[in-house]
């Protein structure tokens, strides 16, 4: 099946990916409007300051406390307008579908599906193979796909650590399609600690990674590996120039596609880790870092803080002397917080050919240590929050120790999984290395499935539970990390138990691995640069790895998925149609746990 309409799949593909499918000129894109301001400024010569600024706080206590089953007002007031491009994209998407005997007008509206995106770790592999998924989803493209429109009809979408690069990258540069970050804003053709082609500018792009940093210094603020490499991926994601040192990711709520709420509400995931200990991905507090909220659910804490104003000094919600910090949310560190896996690479950068690369890299060396280089130490929003009493010590300490979320759970799913949100189905896009050849071996899915059973019997879990989820050995041993699979089919078995489905009955995943249909995406997440060919590869393979190589059948079980929940809350009966697709793509129960050296040494051939 898949084989057969391969060579018209990569022909919709290099059209999802050419030229002609975007804007030439990049117009609204941040990129675009620094290119403005640089050219037509009087002080075009003069870079922007890194540094964090004190302003007056908005009101007297800036920490907003969120109830059991609500969210964020910020975040309900974005969704109630996005309600306006979900519901007409929604129903299109069904239709496009063409599932028999199903009316759309029944399957959108209040009563119609919730659905999130999440996109995993994995570095610049998972940035661009998402992207490729992304692109499969998205309306805005000529040539469609089986899951066209699906990207308009989210509500929802989260992204660690590649998966928040291509997140971020896309919602600060006006949600651009695909196409046009590739062609005019991603520059990954060196690597992007030395991104110069001429030794004598990587001496000028080490100053000014130094001078930027000690901006923030300067100002009264403690700088870490994370504020240099922020720096580093400000420039291949916004501003090749400058990297955009005063553009906060707060700064996204005032970009057209955020005010109109045009594209999903996006989640970007880290999680807190104290220094000299390891990670317990059971009991960490999982953060949540959205344009225009920064919190958590977890533990009964259920506090945020407009994402602008991180970095103030808070003790119970307010400021000792009525001023917040402005500014500290640089996009670039935040993407960093959101990947400090790679602050080691940072502190380990090695380039002898300059006088300032020898500078920097003595820097690094001499003033961060090995042993806590994957932690980013923020003041402490939660501190004297009776909420966060339980959360390990989280009300007590001034600082907040966040860390890359893939230590803990590599798909970000567990802002899906909260109550209030409603989350009936994920699309949950896996392009984790797990296995010795750095496939995925189902270890995010079974991460998330270990923590929500762990949560079960909390009083203070915000948690709605989770599908049944196999193990690592069964997903290679039962090819389940080499197709598409659903899983949570039946609302009534979940960890949830057997209940009537509601909206907090656990939602479906949808889940799709990366697979080697026609590359081998296989590539080490460290890998900081690619070529363009492996950036066309690693797109096209995740587009045909999204629709099962678009194929109608699979667009219409995808469809089918969407609308379970909504069919089982209403006691509707699925199609006959449908009924098979659950049969063919739904996971059975069925296990295979024999442990094998075959099962890490997982090493698949191309599928096409």
């Amino acid at each position: 099946m898949l084989k057969g309409l391969f060579v018209w799949t990569l022909y919709l593909a290099s059209n999802l990916l050419s030229a002609s499918a975007f804007p030439a000129d990049g117009a609204g894109s941040i990129a675009h409007v620094l290119k403005k301001r640089d050219s037509s400024s009087k002080d075009s010569k003069k870079k922007p300051s890194y540094a964090p600024y004190y302003t007056d706080c908005p009101s007297d206590n800036i920490v907003e406390s969120v109830s059991s089953g609500s969210i964020p007002a910020a975040e309900r007031s974005y969704l109630s307008t996005h309600k306006s491009v979900a519901d007409p994209a929604m129903k299109q998407y069904f239709i496009n579908a063409g599932l028999p005997g199903i009316n759309a007008d029944d399957l959108v509206g209040s009563k119609g599906p919730v659905v999130g995106i999440a996109i995993s770790g994995g570095g610049f592999r998972s940035m661009l193979t998402g992207a490729g998924a992304l692109s499969a989803m998205d309306s805005r493209h000529n040539n469609h796909t089986v899951l066209t429109g699906l990207l308009q009809a989210a509500s929802y979408v989260t992204g660690v650590d590649g998966g928040a690069w291509l997140l971020g990258s896309m919602a600060v540069n006006n949600f651009s399609t695909v196409n046009h970050l590739k062609e005019k804003i991603w520059r990954l053709q060196r690597d992007i600690l030395f991104p110069k082609s001429i030794i004598l500018y990587n001496a000028d792009f080490y100053k000014d990674l130094v001078t930027e940093t000690a901006e923030k210094k300067a100002a009264g603020f403690d700088i870490s590996l994370s504020d240099y490499f922020g720096r580093v991926l400000s420039r291949p994601f916004v501003d090749p120039k400058w990297g955009a040192p005063n553009v906060s990711f707060s700064s996204i709520e005032s970009q057209e596609w955020y005010a109109d709420a045009e594209f999903p509400y996006p989640i970007v995931m880290a999680t807190t880790k104290k220094p000299d200990t390891q990670l317990n991905r059971l009991n960490d507090t999982i953060i949540e870092i959205s344009p225009s909220a920064f919190g958590t659910f977890d533990h009964g804490v259920r506090a945020f803080v407009p994402t602008e104003y991180i970095g103030t000094t808070l003790d119970n919600g307010k400021s000792d002397n009525g001023s917040c910090v402005a500014n500290y949310d640089n996009f670039g560190l935040i993407m960093a917080i959101a990947s400090t896996q790679f602050n080691g690479l940072m502190r380990n950068f090695n380039d002898s050919s300059t006088k300032n690369g020898r500078v920097l890299q003595d820097y690094l060396k001499g003033n961060f240590t090995e042993a806590n280089q994957d932690i980013e130490p923020i003041p402490n929003p939660f501190k004297g929050l009776s909420s966060a009493a339980n959360a390990d010590g989280l009300s007590d300490s001034d600082s907040l120790y966040l860390a890359d979320a893939s230590e803990s759970q590599n798909l970000g799913i567990w802002p899906l999984i909260q109550k209030g949100r409603d989350v009936d189905v994920i699309i949950a896009v896996d392009n984790s290395a797990n296995t010795e050849y750095l496939w995925p071996d189902g270890s995010a899915l079974v991460a998330t499935y270990e923590r929500a059973l762990a949560e079960k019997d909390k009083e203070d879990s915000n948690v709605k539970g989770f599908p049944y989820i196999p193990s690592q050995e069964s997903f290679v041993n039962l090819h389940y990390n080499d197709r598409p699979v659903f899983f949570g089919c039946d609302g009534r078995n979940t960890t949830y138990g057997n209940h009537t489905v509601t909206r907090n009955t656990p939602p479906l995943v949808v889940y799709l691995p990366n697979v080697p249909y026609i590359y081998y995406t296989n590539i080490s997440t460290e890998r900081l640069y690619y070529t363009e060919d492996q950036e066309k590869q690693l797109l096209t393979n995740g587009l045909i790895g999204a629709t099962y190589n678009n194929n109608t059948y699979f667009g219409q079980c995808v469809a089918c998925a969407v609308i379970k929940r909504t069919l089982e809350r209403q006691n509707m009966t699925a199609s006959p149609q449908c009924q098979e697709c659950y049969a063919r793509f739904c996971w059975s129960g069925v296990q295979d746990n024999t442990e094998s050296d075959t099962t890490y040494l997982y090493d698949p051939k191309l599928a096409l």
